[in-house]
């Protein structure tokens, strides 16, 4: 039901001109589309254009790492696991300097450790690893405290 402006006359929704004054009554004003609906169709028109995106050009999103990098953070791991205080521990970066090929799958690195003692004091610390390449894990040849 709507009512008239002129004489407040209700009239049913379907009339174009009021049953008791006969003057035309507006037409229905057009509902605006609320700022709340309009930011969620634009989020979720966002997140598809992200999506879509993603699978187009996504790619492997894991980068490979060389044999030799890989050689250095499977050191880095046996290494961890012989410290009084593992969680002390602060390794130098990767360095290919200190990576050395023995042959077609064994490997020599040799790393720099500061890692607390059983004391609590911090001391830095050489390791030397030779490890075999076994594809995807490393075995541990030997590791020696330099």
């Amino acid at each position: 039901m709507k009512n008239c402006p002129y004489c407040t006359g209700e009239n049913s929704d379907h009339e174009n001109t009021c049953v008791y004054c006969g003057r035309p009554l507006p037409k229905p004003a057009r509902k605006k589309l609320s700022i709340w609906a309009f930011l969620l169709i634009s989020l979720v028109v966002i997140v598809l254009c992200i999506g879509v995106a993603s699978m187009i050009g996504g790619g492997d999103s894991e980068t490979s790492i060389s044999p030799s990098e890989s050689a250095w953070y499977a050191c880095r791991q046996f290494t961890e696991a012989r410290l009084k205080a593992p969680k002390t521990a602060e390794f130098e970066r990767y360095n290919s300097s200190k990576v050395s090929r023995l042959n077609a799958v064994e490997w020599v690195v040799r790393m720099n450790v500061d890692a607390e003692n059983s004391f609590g004091a911090m001391l830095r610390n050489e390791f030397e690893c030779v490890l075999q390449d076994l594809g995807e894990n490393w075995k541990l040849i030997s590791i020696e405290e330099q």
